[in-house]
This record gives C-alpha cells, structure tokens and sequence, in this order.
C-alpha cells in the first residue's frame, strides 16, 4: 500500500512540474439580452463580462456583478449633448484657422473639413428632438413599470428617419478629416488638437448608434471572478430612471470548482489494534501433560477497517489534472476505530494525505494515520511468553504511531456555500469588493 502513496506524490509533483499554468490574460464572456442563462466558471481570473443586443437607443442600462451603479443619461439625450459640444470645439478650431494666411497652407483642407463637421454636428443635434418623438416610447403597465421595447424593433424605425442621414454624413466628414490630417507633414500643427477629443467622442456614439449588428450594442465591465465561489450578473435596464418589466435579468455564475469539502467513509490502516490476554496452553512433560499460562495477542492483522471523516482542500492551480470531474486534494481529518480490541486505547485518531476525487462526490486518499497503539506488556516481547505466577494484570504500553492507510470517502458538504460569490474588480491584484459598469 506505500507504494500506492508514493505513485500518487510522484504523480501529482511531475505534472505538476510539467503542466504550465492555464494563461492569466482576461477572458470574456458574454451573454445576450433578455436571455436568461447560467454560466459555469471554469476559470479564476481577470472577466471581461459583456451583455449584448441591448436597446441602447431608448434606454439606460447598469450592468453590475453583485453590486447597483449610478445611472447615466439615455443615449439619444447623451449624444445630442456630445453634438452640441463637438459643434462648439470644430466651430471654435475653425475660427482660429481661418483667421491665419491660407494661401498654399497645408491646413486649408484641414480648416475645411473642421467648419464642414461643426455644420455636420448641428444639423445632427437638431435631428434628435423629432427622432425621439417618432419612435415608439416605452408606455406603463398595470404594475407601473415602463414597457421593454426590442433593439431591432427601434433599428428598423431609426433606419428610415432622417437622423440615420445625418449620422452617416458624421461618419463621412469625420474619415476626411483624418484622411486630411494623416496626409500633413510630420511636426505640422494646425490647432486641430482641441477639437480631436469631443468630435472623437461624438464618432464613437455615432458608429455604435447607427450599427444595424445587435451585437454591437452591448455593455461591458470588468471584474475578477472565482470559479470556487461563483456570483450574479445583474443587468438593469431603465426609463427616466425607473425600471421597466425586463429589469432587472440576473444571470448566474456557477461555481464549477469546490475550494473545501467534506467527505465521510472508510478508511484500511496497517495501524494494529492489539489486545493482550492470558491463555492456558497445553504442555507435554514426558507422558504427563500440564497446562501453563502465556501471553495471547489478538488484533494483529496487518490491515484493518475504520471510519473516516474527512475536510478536503482542493488543487487552486488551473492546470490539466484540475478539471470538475477529476483532481486532487489535500485531505485530513478524524477517523473512528471500530476494532473490539481489549486493550483500552483510544478510538480516536488522525489521518491525512493526498485524495484523488472524481465527479467531486468519490474521494480516494493514500496517506498516513496516526493513533494510539497498544504495545506488548511491560516484560514482554512475542505472544506466547510464560506469564510468571502472580504476575498481575496484563497492561500494555500504549504509545502514538504512524502507519499508512487507504480512506475511500464520499462528498457530503460544501463549504464554498459558506463563502459568498467570488467577483472582484478587475485588476492584476484585484480586490475583494464588487465590480460594476452603467451604459
């Protein structure tokens, strides 16, 4: 049975060596609205947890995991304010260039395309008041909460209004004036750099309002998540800011991995459970026969049962013998002799050492059991020694030993339930607190 111990050491240390870590780069995932569905988590790490095919158009959205964020202003009133700013920063860069000597000047059709998006901006802003009034608003029901109208519901009336024109006209202007600008010598300024940062801001509402992919109108956020612990995706989705009859989608993060689990079952140790008695033994003289008294020994056997239970912290790396259906595991705990030895040692015992699990409900456990073992009476050393006359009571020496043992347990709890979910802000030393994003 050692030999057993040390192929399952020797195993666990040169996979353990050989087999590289799973790579620590952020991994996504990513779920569609409404659609409410359970995802297990294979992996502990750096998340990046998207939603997509929201109504971004007509609606605010939160996305948080295990905790509520602030709500921000709806799309259309974001981006008919990012309008007017962008109009005043072109307006403002325009101004300043047309005020220096054009004549041959390489920001001539830099000056051009400026003035060309502060026109472009305003017609744009003042698009949004009669769009918001033809498309479909969300209306209240009986419980008082606003109606969830579908993203492709309001993409196939914002196609034929007049703002997907505009929004397209944006687009134009803005490539031109990078093409422009891409085309100037190195080191030539033409005071564009002030006006860069709300017309890009305003191209990045542009591009995603007027994308017909569901898919690309998502909201995501960073977090770091446990897959020993699990936790909740909620998903808030809001009018005016009050939530309407879809809000909020809570999807579930499974925990795929057990971080400590209990067991119970049987455990086979070399541990001997002597006991040690007086026999009468036959003794031939000659032709008379006597009968003399000598140490008997029982509870010798070299393998023996007892009962195990067992507290089993599991593997934390994320490598290839790691898997929920299989692993390893630290396991100790105490075990229960059942032996009818007279030799009034303890029942109570210890034992530890390395489980392989399968299915995270069968745990079998090389290792080492450590009880109290009841050795031969003082004076003796073998069974079957004479017992001098009046030599008294029998009482063994009982001392602690080490021997190897073999548990084979079964799962009966679950002490991850204890701990909570497992999502913490992103990061490369995340923290223990909730991560959240709003939209």
């Amino acid at each position: 049975m050692r030999s057993v111990l040390v192929l399952v050491l020797s195993t666990c240390l040169v996979v353990g060596t050989c087999c590289p870590l799973a790579l620590a780069g952020p991994r996504e995932i990513t779920l569609i609205w409404p659609n409410v569905v359970t995802q297990e988590l294979m992996h502990s790490g750096n998340y990046t947890v998207t939603v997509a095919g929201i109504n971004d158009i007509l609606y605010d959205y939160n996305l948080t995991v295990n905790l509520n964020a602030a709500v921000s202003l709806p799309p259309l009133v974001g981006l008919q304010n990012g309008a007017q700013q962008a109009e005043t920063a072109a307006g403002s860069a325009a101004s300043k260039l047309a005020a220096r000597t054009l004549a041959n000047d390489p920001c001539q059709q830099v000056a051009n395309d400026l003035e060309s998006l502060r026109k472009q901006s305003a017609a744009l802003r003042d698009a949004i008041p009669p769009a918001l009034k033809q498309l479909q608003q969300p209306s209240k029901d009986s419980s008082g909460k606003f109606s969830s109208i579908p993203l492709g519901d309001t993409l196939r009336a914002l196609s034929s209004m007049p703002l997907a024109a505009e929004l397209s006209k944006y687009d134009d202007g803005w490539t031109k004036l990078h093409r422009h600008i891409d085309l100037l010598a190195k080191g030539t300024d033409c005071g564009q750099e002030d006006a860069i940062g709300p017309l890009d801001k305003l191209e990045t509402q542009v591009t995603k309002l007027s994308n017909p992919d569901p898919l690309a109108h998502k909201i995501s956020v960073g977090a770091y998540l446990d897959r020993t612990r699990g936790g909740t995706i909620s998903v808030y989705e809001k009018y005016n800011g009050s939530d309407t009859v879809q809000s909020p989608q809570k999807y579930t993060l499974e925990a795929a991995f057990s971080a400590i689990t209990a067991s119970g079952g049987f455990l086979l140790t070399e541990l001997p459970a002597r006991s040690y008695s007086s026999v009468n033994q036959p003794m031939t003289m000659g032709t008379t026969t006597t009968t003399q008294t000598v140490l008997g020994v029982s509870g010798s056997s070299h393998i023996r049962p007892g009962l195990a239970a067992l507290f089993n912290f599991h593997d934390p790396f994320d490598w290839l013998l790691n898997q929920p259906n299989y692993g390893f595991a630290i396991s100790a705990g105490p075990v229960f002799d059942v032996s009818n030895g007279m030799a009034d040692t303890s029942k109570l015992g210890f034992f530890g050492g390395v489980s392989v699990h399968l299915w995270k409900y069968f745990y079998v456990t090389p290792g080492v059991h450590v009880g109290q073992f009841a050795d031969f009476p003082q004076g003796f050393t073998h069974a079957g020694q004479v017992i001098p006359t009046n030599f008294g009571t029998l009482s063994p020496v009982q001392r602690y030993s080490a021997r190897f043992g073999l548990t084979v347990t079964f799962k009966g709890f679950d002490f991850t339930k204890l701990l909570g979910s497992g999502s913490k802000n992103g990061g490369t030393n995340p923290t223990p607190t909730t991560a959240s994003g709003s939209h």
